[in-house]
């Protein structure tokens, strides 16, 4: 498989028709799908009959739009017409299928939808192993864990399944599973693309972005998904491989800590990304993000209390059949206050605040997505709080800011590292430009498992 961009190249150039791009994405889900769990549900026959239609109007001159014939995934909590979602949950009921607001966007911009991905239940949580759903693993080693919350949909751009999917950001659900699998993950400024028909985590922290090869490929897909006013103002599509360089663009750099169990190849991988940067033409300056362990805590408690609000007239009645991890969340939910959520929201419209000084200094700011490399399964186990304490993805979501995690290289096991890149909000046109850049001179987002 290629990249979106590709693709989108050799469609219109007629060097690639879009049933070839659809067989090649079943062929690759046939052969490893079994092993890594990237698939709740296929479209397989929808998917070719898209593909179908797509050719014939290539055929007659006309474009269906920007995703012509492109096969895209969608994660399980993001409504579908051709199947009930599942959330990847016991409790969920099974109702109606029908479009969500962002999945009926790209179907108007030609995309033909390939099936729905794996994910934690209701997107919260760690791998059910006692669960009717797949696991999903990691392409580079099946031992190891694909990431979460949007699994599948980052698995399956990693091992050719399709070529980009939906996902959901609430505390780096998009952003450490693209960090685990390879691939880049995009999270827009927060409210820029609609929730419409995507099942909640938390509502002020819910973001719906998407996974990709490219920064130029999730820009893509969320210019699509968030409409004419939203992601893609200035689109940096066309610039791919210019190589226009970052001369006057300033570089925050939070630099990662090495002594705090830090893997060190990620450290090492992330100053060789900003020397990157340097030698594009950045200015880089060394900064530290406002109020962070408050900003963190925060999110946590809104991000708890606000699931807690949402589950609890169905955990009430079958809080035994939600999964261990879900379970213990919940009832760690049960523990904070009224106030407790006030005084963490109080502390997000601070930072928000005080983030406005270093944007004066800054155009976009760099720091590691994860501590780590993926996890092995079985050492994962339940506690969300321990694997939680790895991630610097969730400052982002607090304060709404649109967030990208790019490929870095690999660690000494063969696992990919990453590190991500964020700006202030609606300043997407600046983060992408960054990111392009950085991808231009790089090629570890087109490297692949074998």
């Amino acid at each position: 498989m290629t990249t979106l961009v590709e693709a989108r190249r050799r469609i219109q150039s007629r060097e690639v028709s879009s049933r070839e791009l659809v067989a090649a994405a079943h062929a690759a889900a046939d052969r490893a799908d079994a092993q890594l769990g990237v698939f709740l549900a296929r479209f397989d026959e929808a998917a070719l009959s898209a593909a179908d239609e797509a050719d014939r109007a290539t055929a007659s001159g006309e474009s269906l739009g920007p995703l012509h014939g492109l096969p895209i995934a969608i994660k399980d909590i993001i409504e579908t017409r051709e199947s009930a979602t599942t959330a990847q949950s016991r409790v969920h009921p099974r109702t109606q299928p029908f479009d969500a607001d962002v999945v009926a966007r790209l179907r108007a911009a030609g995309a033909v939808i390939v099936g729905k991905t794996t994910t934690m239940e209701y997107a919260h949580g760690l791998p059910d192993r006692g669960g009717p759903f797949p696991i999903p693993r990691n392409p580079w080693d099946l031992t190891r864990w694909a990431g979460g919350s949007s699994s599948g949909s980052a698995s399956g751009v990693a091992s050719g399944m399709f070529l980009a999917a939906v996902g959901t950001d609430t505390g780096g659900s998009i952003r450490i599973p693209a960090a685990y699998c390879g691939v880049t993950g995009l999270m827009p400024t927060y409210g820029q693309i609609s929730m419409h028909g995507v099942l909640p985590l938390a509502f002020s922290l819910d973001h719906v972005g998407a996974i990709a090869a490219s920064a130029a490929d999730c820009e893509l897909m969320c210019s699509v998904m968030a409409g004419p006013a939203g992601v893609g103002k200035t689109t940096t599509i066309e610039h791919v491989g210019e190589g226009r360089g970052l001369r006057g663009l300033r570089v925050g750099v939070c630099a990662p800590a090495s002594d705090v169990g830090t893997d060190p190849t990620l450290v090492d991988r992330f100053d060789a990304a900003m020397r990157e940067l340097e030698e594009a033409g950045a200015e880089t300056i060394e900064v530290g993000l406002p109020m962070e362990a408050d900003v963190l805590a925060a999110g946590s408690i809104v991000a708890e209390g606000e699931a807690l609000a949402y589950h609890l007239p169905c955990a009430s009645r079958l809080f035994s059949e939600y999964a261990p991890s879900t379970r213990a969340s919940l009832i760690r939910h049960t523990f904070f206050s009224a106030a407790d959520y006030v005084r963490a929201q109080r502390v997000r419209a601070e930072a928000v605040a005080r983030l406005q000084d270093l944007w004066a200094r800054v155009d976009v700011i760099a720091s590691l997505s994860v501590l780590s490399t993926a996890p092995e399964l079985d050492q994962l186990g339940d506690d969300l709080v321990r694997w939680g304490s790895t991630l610097r993805t969730g400052y982002w979501n607090a304060v709404g800011c649109p967030s990208i995690s790019l490929p870095s290289g690999t660690a000494g096991d063969g696992l990919p590292c990453a590190f991500q890149l964020s700006a202030a909000p609606d300043q997407e046109a600046v983060l992408l430009r960054v990111a392009t850049e950085y991808q231009t001179r790089t090629d570890w987002h087109l490297r692949r498992p074998s």
